[in-house]
Order: C-alpha cells, then sequence, then structure tokens
C-alpha cells in the first residue's frame, strides 16, 4: 500500500473518508460506517516523518464504532447509553432507557441543527454525570420552586362525592422536603449544549412536570426551574 508523508493530500484522503462515515451514522447504518472508514484507511496509510502512524484515521474510526448495530431489527447499541432506539417518524432522533438510582428513565435526543453523532456524545457525557447534575438540577428546582409551592400551591379545593367541596391546606415544605418529592423521570438533550430535567413532584404542582432547564451544556450555573404540561 502507498505511504504518504502528513499533508495535505493525505488530510483530505482521511477527511473524505470521516465525513462518508459521518454520513453513515446519520441513517443509523454504523457498521457500514466501520468499514468505510477501515476499507479506506487501509488503502492509504498516514504516517509521520518518524515512520508513526498518524492517529487522525485511528481516531476517528473509534468514534464511528462506539455505535454498533446488532443483528437486524435490533436498536443501536452505544458504549455508555446502551440500546438506542431511533424509530423513523419518532420527534426525537434517538431514546435510549437507562437506570438511575431505583427507576428507569429517558435520555431523549434531538439534534437540532447538528449531526446525530455530536448530540450522542454530548448525551454521553450528561449520562455520565448524572448523579452530579440531577443532586445540582434539583437544588434549583428547590430555589426557585418551593416559595411558589408554599405560596399557594400547597392549598386547593377538592370535590366531594356530593359535589361539594372540601378545602385542603398543605403544610409548608422545607427545602429538604420540598427536594425529597423530586424524582428524576427523563432528560432531553438536544444539539450539544441544551438539557431539559424532567421531575415528577408527587402531586406538588397538581400534574404540572417540574422542568430544569440548561442551556450551557453540563454548566448548571444559569439553569431554570419552570413547570411544564
Amino acid at each position: 500500500m502507498p505511504a504518504i508523508s502528513i499533508g495535505q493530500a493525505a488530510e483530505k484522503t482521511a477527511l473524505a473518508s470521516i465525513q462518508q462515515a459521518i454520513a453513515v451514522i446519520s441513517a443509523a447504518n454504523c457498521d457500514q460506517a466501520a468499514e468505510a472508514i477501515s476499507h479506506d484507511s487501509s488503502d492509504t496509510r498516514i504516517v509521520d516523518p518518524h515512520g508513526g502512524e498518524s492517529n487522525f484515521v485511528r481516531t476517528e474510526y473509534r468514534r464511528a464504532t462506539s455505535l454498533r448495530r446488532g443483528p437486524d431489527g435490533d436498536p443501536v447499541k452505544h458504549d455508555i447509553l446502551g440500546e438506542i432506539e431511533r424509530p423513523a417518524g419518532d420527534v426525537f432522533d434517538g431514546v435510549a432507557t437507562i437506570r438511575h438510582g431505583q427507576r428507569d428513565i429517558k435520555i431523549e435526543m434531538s439534534r437540532d441543527d447538528g449531526s446525530f453523532e455530536t448530540t450522542l456524545e454530548f448525551a454521553a457525557e450528561v449520562v455520565r454525570r448524572l448523579t452530579e447534575l440531577d443532586k445540582i438540577a434539583k437544588q434549583v428546582a428547590v430555589a426557585e420552586l418551593r416559595e411558589i409551592y408554599n405560596s399557594g400551591w400547597n392549598e386547593y379545593d377538592e370535590v366531594q362525592q356530593d359535589g361539594s367541596l372540601k378545602a385542603v391546606s398543605n403544610a409548608q415544605l422545607s427545602e429538604s422536603e420540598f427536594e425529597a418529592k423530586l424524582s428524576l423521570i427523563a432528560v432531553n438533550v438536544t444539539g450539544d449544549r441544551m438539557i431539559d430535567f424532567f421531575y415528577e413532584d408527587e402531586g406538588m404542582f397538581w400534574g404540572h412536570s417540574v422542568v430544569v432547564c440548561s442551556s450551557k451544556g453540563v454548566d448548571l450555573s444559569e439553569a431554570h426551574a419552570e413547570l411544564s404540561g
């Protein structure tokens, strides 16, 4: 096989292979992507002046093969996220189910204007740090929503069987009591920087979900909480 020094021609050849693989990944045919890179990188091997093989192609090959398709009909498999469903026509580009604490939660991915591979890498980072991020997101919800709950959502009229109304007044909650009622049920990841954490709240907000939103990726310093649904 020919060996060429690192330069514009070699990088263009490798880049063409990588672009081909990324396009295939976007179509969720990851075995074809791995074959495309391994084929092209074996035909043109990049070497440095000291004879060492460049990491450029091999790094992209490892990234492409972090997604592996199982037998026909199986979901895409990812090293961190596990099985990823990519149903045609779904609102999300990919959905994974992971174990977090005592329950299974959904990781729902939308590529926005970027590539699915970029969103996938971002989602994997979120999952790796999920214990830490969940704790911080709950603190944001406590700081922004506890007083709102204590100022009126804890009081309501309950309809009785005879049609009459009964006034209900629940005790105001401390920070720890409010946080204890929050259970993470899903995380939406959009593009390479937007995260929405969805929480069940044991009915505190009358059927609404608590959502903590970040537009700065895993930096939740400017995250905010809101009610949804």
